[in-house]
């Protein structure tokens, strides 16, 4: 393991840790209403898209599903991130509310295989932690990575809560950097 894999090994687990923490000490209704609509910045970044994929939450992560209700009723269409197996490539999926949802290779909930492929104008992904420089870092497998350089064109919007900020990010040749950020109190995005 490298210097940068083992410093991003470490910081993973220091920021699950503060981001299950943060959670835990929230109020029910904070967690409720803190992603539950659609902010300006995000709806004047959302531009001409159609398709937007939201990620389905797990654990800590910022549950979208409210958000992703209203995208849907202000027309636009949602896609959820798809994998056909551990190693596989993420593609995106339409669905619509009321779809079922299927148990990925992950345990992640996902949307049946017969559901349309989509390519997205806008990326909403999870992040284990970020920067100032719009900068993330995920769960380490480099599928949304993958997912971004697959749909260049993608806005690509990391979603954390607030305590997932650091300093900086060690960085791989790899790793792509978002265009902005959303926490529960602020967009972050680049000047």
């Amino acid at each position: 393991m490298n210097d940068h894999a083992r410093q991003k090994a470490e910081l993973r687990e220091k920021l699950r840790f503060r981001r299950t923490a943060h959670v835990k000490a929230m109020p029910q209704w904070e967690r409720e209403i803190a992603f539950a609509h659609i902010p300006h910045p995000l709806r004047d970044a959302l531009g001409a898209a159609g398709n937007v994929a939201v990620y389905c939450a797990v654990g800590a992560e910022c549950d979208l599903s409210k958000l992703a209700s209203e995208l849907e009723v202000r027309g636009l269409a949602i896609a959820k991130p798809r994998h056909a197996d551990r190693d596989d490539t993420m593609r995106f999926h339409r669905w619509r509310s009321g779809d079922p949802l299927e148990a990925g290779p992950f345990g992640v909930p996902q949307p049946h295989s017969d559901a349309p492929e989509v390519a997205p104008e806008l990326i909403l992904c999870p992040l284990v932690g970020f920067d100032r420089a719009l900068n993330r870092l995920g769960q380490g497998g480099g599928h949304y990575d993958r997912a971004f350089a697959a749909h260049p064109g993608a806005k690509r919007v990391g979603v954390a809560w607030s305590v997932q900020e650091v300093d900086a990010l060690p960085l791989e040749a790899w790793d792509i950097p978002l265009n902005a950020v959303l926490t529960e109190r602020e967009w972050i995005a680049a000047s």
